[in-house]
């Protein structure tokens, strides 16, 4: 009995001595672990000529991006400097931000190896060596190829990976603050279009009337409507030129509703007006057929009106805050069919913005940049992967 006593407490301090070595063992190769993890990250930052965040570009990998740079850049030779060291940044600036978001899958690894494995066999025979061989007066090796197609993979994909696929990941009322700052880039407008020679053809309620073809029918305006319409635009004229005599560059909404309400005829944009900013392509449409007044729309400042024209149809401009939601409104949806992919670029690019500047571009990415590296005969696989990011300046 006390020989079997004994022996529990040997077991006890046995565990009791066990439990801390075991925890001091894990401790060490947590320590071990985080010391060699430091070790390789200093030497990746030690060897790279730009970092950012853990991001890093060796010299290798830094003479592709730099080679296939110099191939696509078509720009003056002047602005080439500041036209790379633009690329550069955001291209680690966005692979960053990648990383810090979602970082690589599985499946996107397995898609880099594919298409790098595809173009070594397309480019060399499957021989890396070859490969090697081929790329020697490029300054980079496959090895270095590989690594900068990842590099560009992330960056490349950086922006949908955050805000989702045509910037889906914006929708929905918790992101409407954040859109409303975006909405805020565009330029709310109400316009009076008159039009000197015809008018659209209307129903009882107001709606334009479709013809055989499904356009908008147009009819001839009498030679009464004609000189209604010349004396209706002297009067606005003269309102105007009332205004600006008096020093207020501002128009009344009052004022302005007055007419507004006379001439619209397109009810869909009675209410809420039109929303234009450069680029959309809802704002591209209307430039076709009013060019004038869309660039006065856009140079405009809230409060301001002014006039412009167009053919034979005189347009009127007043120019409002934005509405809150607006793109979210049913009825002016058809203005914001790419209110959300236009956020997601805007946001990104103001992302790769701030963190640009951050980004170290060292003296040997500088050498490599002006050094007298061929142009590389990769860029056209690489530019079919989607993988290239373009900043010429023209």
């Amino acid at each position: 009995m006390a020989k079997a006593k004994m022996n529990e407490q040997k077991r006890k301090i046995n565990t009791k001595l066990i439990l801390p070595v075991v925890i001091c063992s894990l401790l060490a190769v947590l320590i071990v672990f985080g010391s060699v993890m430091g070790i390789i990250a200093l030497v990746k930052e030690l060897g790279s000529v730009v970092s950012y965040g853990g991001i890093t570009v060796d010299r290798g990998v830094a003479s592709y991006l730099v080679s296939t740079f110099k191939s696509n850049y078509s720009g003056d030779d002047d602005k080439y400097s500041e036209a790379l060291d633009k690329y550069i940044r955001s291209v680690v600036s966005a692979a960053y931000l990648f990383d810090k978001t979602v970082g690589l899958t599985a499946e996107d690894r397995e898609w880099i190896d594919t298409n790098t494995r595809e173009i070594l066999d397309y480019r060399a025979e499957n021989n890396v060596s070859r490969f090697n061989e081929i790329s020697k007066n490029m300054g980079f090796t496959y090895g270095d190829f590989r690594a900068a197609t990842e590099l560009l993979y992330k960056a490349r994909t950086a922006e949908e990976a955050i805000y989702g696929v045509g910037g889906s990941k914006l929708s929905g009322a918790s992101n409407a603050k954040y859109c409303e700052d975006y909405l805020a880039t565009y330029s709310h407008v109400k316009v009076i279009f008159i039009r000197t020679e015809d008018k659209f053809l209307l129903d009882d309620k107001g709606n334009r009337v479709p013809d055989g073809d499904g356009n908008d029918t147009l009819i001839d305006l009498t030679d009464r409507e004609c000189q209604l319409v010349q004396d209706d635009i002297a009067r606005i004229k003269l309102l105007i030129d009332n205004i600006k005599s008096d020093g207020d560059e501002q128009m009344s909404e009052a004022a302005f509703e007055n007419y507004y309400s006379k001439y619209n005829d397109d009810p869909a944009n009675r209410v809420n007006g039109y929303y234009f900013k450069d680029g959309t392509s809802v704002t591209e449409q209307f430039r076709e057929e009013y060019p004038n007044m869309i660039d006065t729309a856009l140079s405009m400042e809230i409060g301001e009106f002014d006039v412009s024209r167009d053919g034979e149809t005189v347009c009127v401009i007043y120019k409002y805050a934005p509405t809150p939601l607006a793109y979210a409104a049913s009825s002016v949806e058809h203005f914001f069919t790419d209110f959300y992919s236009g956020a997601s670029a805007y946001y990104f690019a103001e992302s790769l913005e701030l963190l640009s500047g951050d980004v170290n571009v060292k003296d040997g990415f500088r050498e490599i940049a002006f050094s007298r590296l061929e142009a590389n005969p990769y860029l056209r696989t690489t530019l079919g992967l989607g993988l290239y990011l373009d900043y010429n300046d023209n």
